[in-house]
């Protein structure tokens, strides 16, 4: 009952604003998980701004887009705080900097871009270079994950085996 009271009361507090921001932090910083989640952010991010900007569409209503179909509410707020700084006509890679959320590389890619003119290529080299991220932490994590998982498949098979032969070696003895 206490462990069913405690899953509950985790998943009201996950549907409140803070609840969800210290998730999403939470998700974020996970020891396997963590870079996964951030990269895939990063890539989503990159990759719609990408195809925004080559449509045409301006960078406030390209960054507004993209901030309310983000997931991740802490990456929603750095959308948000980009967008701010944007209209403001300060520099688009200032709040990714200061966040810490995004790695100095793809701050590095985006302003080549700012500098130059070419948002969308930029934006596109990104994600480009953070899908494949992706992909190689997958294959990362599915090659850690696999022997575990075998492990674990053998346990369930022999806890399941001895719990069918132990009675009937049981009732050998008693026959004997």
């Amino acid at each position: 009952g206490v462990i069913v009271v405690i899953i509950l009361g985790a998943l009201i507090y996950i549907r409140t604003p803070a609840g969800r921001l210290g998730f999403d932090r939470l998700k974020l910083n996970l020891p396997l998980f963590g870079k996964l989640f951030r990269k895939v952010a990063i890539s989503r991010f990159s990759r719609s701004m990408e195809i925004l900007t080559r449509s045409g569409v301006n960078i406030l209503a390209s960054l507004r887009m993209v901030r309310e179909s983000a997931e991740n509410v802490v990456f929603r707020n750095l959308f948000e705080n980009v967008e701010a700084t944007v209209r403001e006509g300060r520099g688009f890679t200032q709040p990714l900097e200061r966040s810490g959320e995004f790695p100095s590389m793809a701050v590095q890619m985006i302003r080549v871009g700012e500098e130059t003119g070419r948002m969308a290529e930029a934006f596109g080299n990104v994600a480009d270079n953070y899908e494949q991220e992706v992909e190689r932490v997958l294959k990362n994590l599915t090659a850690i994950l696999e022997p575990v998982i075998v492990v674990i498949m053998a346990a369930v098979v022999g806890f399941i085996a001895l719990s069918i032969f132990l009675p009937i070696f049981d009732m050998v003895k008693v026959i004997k």
